[in-house]
């Protein structure tokens, strides 16, 4: 499935609670982090930063990049070094693709997993937030301002659907009946 033009603009803005700021000091004021939640996370920096602050969420969904360009190796290599079970998918750039789907839900069904994007990471936030149980949290890089933290719950998984419903193309009657529950025709 593909974005819209509209639904690009509507997705600039943060999904959830935009934490300013950058680095381990940014990580050490995310209230949310003082549950014991399922934590999912996406990006590499952000998840370079919370491992580096010492936090491991269950799932990490990389790239390899940071606005579209290669992280620094020593980035990579912390990432790369962690204890998970890897996972591959296929995703171009402003689209969620079936292959995604499928990574993300072996991720949530395994724990412990890192997914690795061939493509693009940015996207997978909206399929993990309806494959995550409530009360988990997702952590994203917001670019230039710090990290966007999603609590999970019945309302934003309703909101997803929503953002889902307008997206376009292939798999898209699968991608909607596998996250929203079957009711892929509305928009």
């Amino acid at each position: 499935m593909l974005l819209t033009e509209q639904l690009r603009k509507r997705l600039k803005d943060p999904l959830g609670k935009l934490y300013r700021g950058s680095g381990t000091e940014l990580i050490k004021s995310i209230e949310e982090l003082k549950s014991n939640n399922f934590m999912a996370s996406v990006g590499d920096i952000v998840c370079y930063y919370l491992c580096l602050s010492g936090h491991s969420p269950e799932i990490m969904v990389v790239d390899g990049k940071t606005m579209r360009r290669q992280v620094d190796v020593q980035i990579t290599d912390i990432i790369q070094s962690m204890d998970y079970r890897k996972i591959k998918a296929s995703n171009p750039p402003g689209s969620i693709t079936k292959d995604l789907v499928l990574a993300l839900e072996e991720a949530v069904n395994n724990r412990r997993s890192m997914v690795f994007v061939n493509g693009e990471e940015d996207l997978s936030v909206l399929p993990l937030i309806m494959l995550l149980p409530e009360g988990s949290i997702v952590l994203y890089g917001q670019p230039s301002e710090g990290i966007v933290v999603i609590t999970v719950d019945q309302s934003k998984k309703t909101e997803v659907c929503e953002i889902l419903r307008k997206m376009e193309g292939k798999d898209r009657k699968w991608i909607l009946d596998k996250l929203c529950g079957g009711n892929a025709n509305g928009h």
